[in-house]
């Protein structure tokens, strides 16, 4: 549901500039800044996360060097002292996206 709701979101013109631009960039800035840096990923993906005990997600878009986008959605609900390795598994497979 996560992924099509982005969808929908990207490819209605009115809003999908702007709501892409709210969106932090992996390695770059917001609460994504200190994750992916020096992978295929920074720069090239935008997302949000969300955290709560237990619980850890990751969704958005990873942009691809030929312009096409991946929109991706991670979701993590487990116990809470996995939560950062959920976290690191995401990372990589959103750089995965990226190609």
């Amino acid at each position: 549901d996560i992924v099509h709701i982005l969808g929908e979101t990207y490819k209605n013109f009115s809003i999908a500039p702007e709501y892409l631009a709210a969106l932090p960039l992996a390695g770059v800035d917001g609460t994504l800044k200190s994750r992916m840096k020096n992978s295929s990923a920074t720069g090239w993906v935008r997302g949000k996360t969300g955290h709560l005990t237990g619980a850890a997600g990751l969704a958005g878009f990873a942009g691809q060097r030929d312009g096409g986008v991946k929109i991706y959605a991670f979701i993590f609900n487990g116990p809470e002292d996995q939560s950062d390795l959920a976290r690191r598994l995401f990372d990589v497979l959103v750089s995965e996206l990226v190609q």
